[in-house]
């Protein structure tokens, strides 16, 4: 598993599969915040709180333009949510299960 350095993702190369460069990999140490997802606010901050919940300390980071929230509220912009990599499987799994809840709420409705 590679680290980049530049866009705090995981590659199973070592060049990024996201902004394709060699120069920012490599090896992650526990310490480093990766990137979980990125989603609407609003279930980023529902995620965010479970994470928290579960121990797993997290960084959430609003993406989009910050005019647009101004007029259209916090349901308007996207957030990423980043882990330590010492965190990370644990995450992903909470995820799994997260995403898995959401979807059968979106079936009962």
């Amino acid at each position: 598993m590679y680290y980049c350095n530049k866009c705090k993702r995981l590659s199973e190369s070592a060049v990024c599969g996201w902004c394709g460069t060699k120069k920012h990999i490599r090896q992650p140490e526990p310490a480093d915040m990766v990137f979980l997802t990125e989603n609407d606010s609003v279930w980023s901050e529902m995620l965010e709180e479970a994470l928290r919940e579960n121990g797993i300390p997290c960084i959430c980071r609003q993406t989009g333009g910050a005019g647009l929230g101004v007029f259209l509220g916090s349901a308007a912009g996207y957030s990423r949510l980043y882990v330590a990599y010492s965190d990370y499987e644990a995450a992903r799994e909470l995820l799994k299960n997260f995403e898995a809840t959401d979807d059968d709420a979106d079936c009962a409705e």
